[in-house]
Formats: C-alpha cells, structure tokens, sequence
C-alpha cells in the first residue's frame, strides 16, 4: 500500500505543477490544445491563425469590455534569424467583437496573430505552420 501511495505521489506532485503553470493571471488560462486566450475579465484576445485554404486568417479584438478601446490587429510571419515580417494590418475600435484579417499564405511558414491597445496592453498568439 505505502508503494502505491509513493507512485501517486511521484506522478501526482508533477502532474498539479504542470497543470499550474497553464494560468498566466488569475483571471486568463490558455486552453494548451489550442493555445486560445479564455478571458473571464474584459482583456484583448488574440486567436492562433487557421488555414482556410490558400489563406491564413488571423483574428482578435477585446471581449467582454464595457468601454471601447482602440485595437490594432496584425497578421505576422515568423522570420527565422530576423525582424518578423508584417503582413497586414487593422486598426479599430472594439468593446466586445472581434475582426480578422485573411492573407494568402505559403506552406512551411509560420505564422501569428498579434494585438495592441492604444493604453499599451500587447498580445501575441502561438504560432502556426501553414
């Protein structure tokens, strides 16, 4: 019995460290299959980019959010060894919505959505492999 006990122990301790390490703030988690933002204050959300074949699309804005805020959305490519490239851009004003942007994308690159408020918050999201 008390070898059992020590095997859960040993995978337990671990298991609830790796597990901790998925809240970023008290009040924002990453989903790991995804790599997606779940907000349960207002806050700016990127979303990792997904194929919809040639494109890429990106997309992001605030959620949850009683006043607006002025968002700029960016589709980005991953630029080994250098300044990462900036494919397009918008800027808007958001409370509770988000936009996105499509771009024609290559494979084998990445690709990453990112977002900044005109008050400073920035964001990026994980990258994807077209």
């Amino acid at each position: 019995m008390k070898d059992a006990m020590k095997i859960v122990a040993k995978f337990l301790v671990p298991c609830t460290v790796i597990f901790g390490l998925a809240f970023i703030y008290s009040n924002t988690a990453i989903a790991a299959e995804t790599g997606e933002v779940s907000l349960q204050e207002c806050g700016l959300y990127v979303r990792v980019p997904w194929r919809d074949p040639p494109l890429a699309v990106f997309e992001g804005g605030m959620q949850k959010c009683d006043q607006q805020e002025i968002v700029t959305l960016m589709a980005k490519r991953d630029v080994p060894f250098g300044f990462d490239q900036e494919l397009a851009k918008s800027t808007f004003r958001s409370r509770d919505e988000l936009h996105h942007i499509e771009v024609y994308a290559t494979v084998g690159h990445k690709y990453y959505t990112a977002a900044t408020t005109v008050s400073g918050a920035k964001m990026e999201s994980m990258r994807m492999i077209y």
